[in-house]
C-alpha cells in the first residue's frame, strides 16, 4: 500500500492534497504537482493497536492440541498404560479399514487420531505446545540420515 505523503498535523492542507503553505508557492513558481497515488479500495486500514499474528506454535496441528485443553485435568490423571491401549486401538481400527477396503479418508483419520493421542501424552509428561514442538524439532533434526534409520529397523526387528 502507498501512503500519501502530508506535511506535520497541524499544518493546514487543501482538500485531499499537499498542505496549503505549499499550494502558495507552487502558485508563485507556476510548478504542478503530481497527483497523489489512488490505493485500492479494498486495502486493509492498517491496525496500530493490534500484534501481529504469529504462526502458531504447531502449525497445522495447533487445532488438534487446543481441541483437547478442555480435557488437561483428564489426561493428566492417566497413566501411560492408558496411551499404549489407545494407540494399540487406533492400530488395530487402521488394519480393520485397510482389510474392508474403507476409503482412504477413513484410514488417515486414525492415523491423525494417533497423533492427537500422542500430543496427549506428551502433554500428561507436561509438555505444552511449545514443548511439543520443540521435542518434535529435537527428534526430526536426526532423520538427515533416514539410512541408518531403516538399518536400525532391519538390523534389530528384521523389517
Amino acid at each position: 500500500m502507498v501512503k500519501k505523503k502530508t506535511g506535520p498535523a497541524t499544518t493546514p492542507t487543501s482538500k485531499d492534497g499537499p498542505p496549503a503553505s505549499t499550494l502558495k508557492e507552487e502558485s508563485k513558481t507556476e510548478t504542478k504537482q503530481s497527483p497523489p497515488i489512488p490505493t485500492p479500495d479494498d486495502a486493509p486500514e492498517p491496525d496500530s493497536g493490534s500484534v501481529p499474528q504469529m504462526e502458531p506454535i504447531l502449525g497445522v496441528f495447533q487445532d488438534m492440541y487446543d481441541a483437547w485443553e478442555s480435557a488437561t485435568d483428564f489426561v493428566d490423571g492417566m497413566p501411560d498404560i492408558y496411551f499404549r491401549s489407545v494407540l494399540i486401538i487406533q492400530m488395530n481400527e487402521i488394519d480393520d479399514h485397510v482389510c474392508d477396503l474403507m476409503p482412504i479418508e477413513k484410514i488417515t483419520n486414525e492415523m491423525v487420531d494417533i497423533i492427537s493421542v500422542t500430543f496427549n501424552w506428551m502433554r500428561s509428561k507436561g509438555l505444552d505446545a511449545q514443548g511439543i514442538s520443540d521435542a518434535v524439532k529435537r527428534r526430526t533434526s536426526r532423520f538427515a540420515d533416514v539410512d541408518a534409520i531403516m538399518a536400525k529397523y532391519n538390523e534389530e526387528y528384521g523389517l
